[in-house]
């Protein structure tokens, strides 16, 4: 169904005095009328401002009619350079998106010392993936009984401390339910540390054979999306609890990642702090040494009969985002357990190996509706072969549908890179999920 939205908005009265702020002078005036799918909203804005003012004052109003939601809200905002910004605002705004009665999350924003303010950017998404946005105060139509994430954003001299109920991460899990849930992000304006916490995730490095490294990267994600990075040795602090951090390791020159010392083959530790639970965690990032002079590549892909490939990656506006591939793992010679993995089209491939060694590759059985057919340069059905490494070599497994009726799963963004069938998701005082998929932002 196409919705056709008409957004107006105006901004009018911006008054300016003493010297300057640093903002840049503008005077700008912009009506916007669009139409189009999916309740898309197109903002408008009007912007005025003096070089030399001290003292800004905005009041707008804006309107949007679609139909499926209809909005109004009103903001004034002033603020000084001889004190804390001040803000004043009414709202009654509504954001597209699906609802369930009356399941709603709203989001207000306010300084340090309680005042208002209003404007900041923030995103609604739900199992990774954006469904809303808005900027505060805010309110999101939302399903009772999802689990969905809210992010706000910093802006000049506006930055995120905590939320009001003293949680410290920008981005702060939501469980939906039949009524209102309330938020509201604390800023100040200069940065300032988040209230400490307990929750620690501490990650160091080292070759296969036990030699310490470091200076490797680590970065920390939660919902796909870089909050701090490091180093090995490093220790990432005041984290919280209910939250997924994904832990992401990085290799560096000849010394290549492959797996975590808890046994977690791919390059991502997913973890969550119970309450109730442990504190800390620890984890080692292993890595193996290969000489560039005996370097081989070995890159393993998943088709349907047809051609489809199952499990790729592609760029889209900035954000490296995989289909669900299917999980597969590498044993090196001389021993029975592999010592790293990847899903199709993850950034663990093309796996660099030892030139002229015999590693044995094994595929994931099946899946759900995916079920493991043969290879395609040898026609055999055992998921599991060996092969010497002999040059930079592809091969191809090919996996049928047992139902037909089935499609390819649907493309998603966030945690890590995109598999079915595998295991790896680690919750502190939780056991590990089995069988998850994992979404992809990845890099």
């Amino acid at each position: 169904m196409v919705v056709v939205l008409l957004i107006v908005a105006v901004v009018v009265l911006v008054v300016a005095s003493g010297a300057g702020t640093g903002r840049q002078p503008t005077a700008t005036t912009t009506t916007t009328s669009s139409t189009g799918t999916g309740g898309r909203t197109t903002a408008t804005t009007t912007t005025s401002s003096s070089a030399s003012g001290r003292t800004t004052s905005t009041v707008s109003t804006t309107t949007a009619t679609s139909a499926s939601t209809s909005s109004t809200y009103t903001t004034a905002t002033s603020s000084s350079t001889t004190g804390t910004p001040t803000t004043s605002s009414t709202s009654t705004s509504s954001s597209t998106g699906s609802s369930s009665g009356n399941s709603t999350i709203v989001v207000a924003s306010e300084y340090s010392n309680g005042t208002a303010v209003a404007g900041v950017y923030t995103e609604l998404e739900l199992n990774g993936q954006e469904v809303a946005t808005a900027y505060t105060p805010a309110t999101f139509h939302t399903t009772s009984g999802e689990n969905y994430t809210v992010t706000v954003s910093d802006f000049k001299n506006l930055y995120f401390n905590r939320w009001s109920n003293g949680f410290a991460s920008r981005v702060i899990p939501v469980a939906a339910n039949a009524s209102q849930t309330s938020l509201v992000a604390v800023f100040t304006i200069t940065p300032q540390p988040p209230p400490p916490t307990p929750y620690t995730i501490t990650v160091g490095s080292q070759m296969l054979n036990g030699t310490a490294i470091s200076g490797y990267k680590i970065d920390l994600r939660v919902g796909g999306y870089s909050i701090e990075s490091g180093f090995t040795p490093v220790t990432f602090k005041n984290l919280e609890p209910g939250l997924e951090y994904q832990v992401v390791a990085y290799w560096y020159g000849d010394n290549y990642f492959r797996e975590f010392s808890g046994g977690d083959l791919n390059r991502y530790e997913l973890v969550t702090f119970n309450s109730t639970g442990t504190t800390g965690v620890s984890y080692t990032a292993l890595y193996e040494h290969v000489p560039s002079s005996q370097a081989a590549t070995l890159n393993v892909l998943a088709k349907f009969p047809n051609g489809t490939q199952i499990g790729t990656t592609f760029n889209n506006t900035g954000y490296i985002q995989h289909t669900p591939g299917l999980w597969l793992t590498v044993t090196p010679p001389g021993s029975t357990v592999p010592y790293t993995g990847s899903y199709t089209g993850g950034s663990l491939l093309p796996f660099v190996l030892v030139s002229g060694q015999n590693y044995t590759i094994q595929m994931t059985l099946g899946f759900g509706d995916y079920r493991f057919g043969y290879w395609s340069d040898d026609g055999s059905t055992n998921a599991t072969r060996s092969l010497i490494l002999s040059q930079n070599t592809t091969i191809v497994a090919i996996y049928v549908l047992a139902n037909s009726s089935s499609s390819a799963p649907a493309i998603h963004r966030g945690a890590g890179e995109a598999g079915i069938g595998a295991t790896g998701y680690v919750v502190l005082g939780v056991a590990p999920l089995v069988g998850q998929r994992r979404r992809g932002r990845d890099d």
